[in-house]
């Protein structure tokens, strides 16, 4: 990606990082980060070992309450990550919520869309850059050709909250399918077949 074009999306980054618009109903944020690396004799983020640049991401993501029961929310995203997976925008998640119960003890609601994933090792927040704790997680864990599968899933995800004299508990329950690119299947094919 040209020089500009990087500095552009980290103007507009920066932009949206400083300015949050926050009306009653109307919410939208940003990040930006952008990160610096080098690996010699690696193939860690570019496959000839130099200093790069190649560490760019830039969010926007809003929310929209349209009344008590329903909410509209969303992140777009470019990402920049070397040879960890493909550059280029994407949607992380927008979704419809349902608030089907809302009681001083239960909370019941339901996500229609494409959903965070909450069944991974900090899937449900690995998107937002501040939340981790270097510029690339550790690979054994969290392998970034599989960013968009772990991230979230197209489908229903119902949510039901409760605080008692046990404490507070989350129950997530999901379905629906992953985005899975042919590069990324063959990968995982390739990883298991190897594994025999």
């Amino acid at each position: 990606m040209k020089l500009s074009i990087r500095f552009s999306c980290l103007w507009l980054g920066l932009i949206f990082q400083s300015y949050c618009v926050a009306a009653e109903s109307f919410k939208l944020n940003g990040f930006v980060a952008q990160g610096i690396t080098q690996a010699k004799g690696s193939n860690f983020v570019t496959d000839d070992g130099d200093v790069s640049l190649k560490l760019t991401e830039v969010g926007v993501n809003s929310t929209y309450r349209i009344n008590p029961s329903f909410r509209v929310a969303g992140q777009a995203v470019y990402l920049e990550g070397g040879n960890r997976f493909s550059d280029g925008f994407r949607v992380d998640y927008l979704f419809l919520e349902w608030q089907l119960l809302n009681s001083p003890d239960w909370q019941l609601k339901t996500h229609i869309g494409r959903n965070k994933n909450y069944h991974w090792l900090y899937s449900s927040t690995r998107d937002v850059p501040h939340t981790r704790p270097s510029i690339v997680l550790p690979q054994s864990l969290y392998f970034d050709v599989f960013r968009d599968v772990a991230l979230g899933v197209d489908g229903l995800v119902l949510i039901a909250q409760t605080h008692n004299e046990l404490g507070e508990w989350d129950i997530n329950f999901s379905y629906g399918n992953s985005r899975m690119s042919e590069e990324q299947k063959k990968k995982l094919l390739g990883s298991n077949a190897s594994g025999k």
